[in-house]
């Protein structure tokens, strides 16, 4: 199973911020956000990463690289325009199979809820 991250936004929102850091590398606890998300995954043996990325993209990347560093598989997709969520994943349709998680790269979580997600898979 693949996890596409959504990491190509400005974070607007965060104004002075982001001029200098793309949101999913702000640090929370000691670490970019980004790899929280990628360790809580991994803690369920999900290492294969889709990373869309845009704003700020070779920070991104320079930071995660293959992902190998980390024990992951990490694979990017450059979004040109940052044209939504939709478009995003549209970008990713032929990489993924029938099953797939998608998460905002700025997204904080608790990993019970990947459990409950993976015990519920495939059930209606």
């Amino acid at each position: 199973m693949k996890v596409v991250i959504l990491a190509g936004g400005k974070g607007k929102r965060l104004g002075e911020l982001t001029k200098t850091l793309p949101k999913p590398l702000m640090p929370v606890a000691g670490k970019p956000i980004i790899k929280h998300i990628m360790d809580n995954f991994s803690e369920f043996g999900i290492t294969d990463f889709i990373v869309v990325v845009g704003y700020k993209k070779e920070d991104i990347m320079n930071y995660l690289g293959d992902g190998s560093r980390y024990g992951f598989n990490v694979r990017y997709i450059v979004q040109k325009e940052q044209l939504g969520t939709a478009h995003a994943i549209s970008l990713v349709k032929n990489l993924v199979g029938p099953y797939f998680f998608v998460v905002y790269g700025d997204l904080i979580f608790d990993k019970n809820i990947l459990l409950t997600l993976l015990q519920k898979k495939g059930k209606s």
